[in-house]
């Protein structure tokens, strides 16, 4: 008689009995599923029907379409229109800046030189902001005075930035913070640098 490989023996009878046991596996459970349990006979439980009774009230149902009005005028009532979320007067930017020679306001400004911008911010509510910030596009941030203002409290926040020659529009922002939300103005300030 041939001896098998060292091993080759046993894997053989491994798989061989795996594959008889998920026969037997294979068999066995749809019996399993169809009776019941401990060799019980199986029972049926009987449900009587339930009567209810609905009243349907009568539709109407109709196929022409109802005549529609539209109106493409808006409301003249400032308070009849919804601010964008933010920008509800909470908060107010104003945006002044000077030029090299000195000068407030709309002084100036020259080709080469450098531009001193004051941001203006104003808390016109009745609530407490925090963490006042104010932005100039193309600048950067502007360093304020004061991040909280009481109602009614302003402060400055200031940016310096070159000036070039040609006409430009600044785009200036604030957002602060009440107790429940974040509140933003925006201003856009047209300016021209000479050469």
């Amino acid at each position: 008689m041939t001896r098998l490989p060292n091993g080759l023996g046993r894997t053989i009878f491994i798989a061989a009995l795996a594959g008889v046991m998920f026969a037997g596996f294979l068999l066995v459970t749809p019996r399993l599923t169809a009776s019941s349990r401990d060799g019980e006979p199986a029972t049926t439980t009987t449900v009587p029907p339930t009567t209810t009774s609905t009243t349907l009230a009568p539709v109407t149902t109709t196929t022409t379409r109802p005549a529609v009005t539209t109106t493409t005028t808006l409301p003249v009532d400032p308070e009849a229109v919804t601010p964008e979320n933010g920008y509800d007067g909470t908060v107010t930017l104003g945006v002044y800046f000077e030029g090299d020679g000195g000068g407030k306001e709309y002084a100036e400004l020259h080709d080469g030189g450098t531009i001193k911008w004051r941001l203006h911010v104003v808390n016109s509510s009745d609530e407490k902001l925090w963490g006042v910030f104010a932005y100039l596009e193309l600048n950067g941030p502007a360093a304020c005075e004061d991040h909280i203002l009481d109602p009614g409290e302003s402060t400055d926040c200031w940016v310096t930035g070159p000036a070039a020659d040609g006409a430009y529009v600044a785009e200036a922002w604030v957002n602060a913070w009440t107790l429940t939300a974040m509140v933003k103005d925006k201003v856009f300030v047209d300016f021209v640098v000479l050469p």
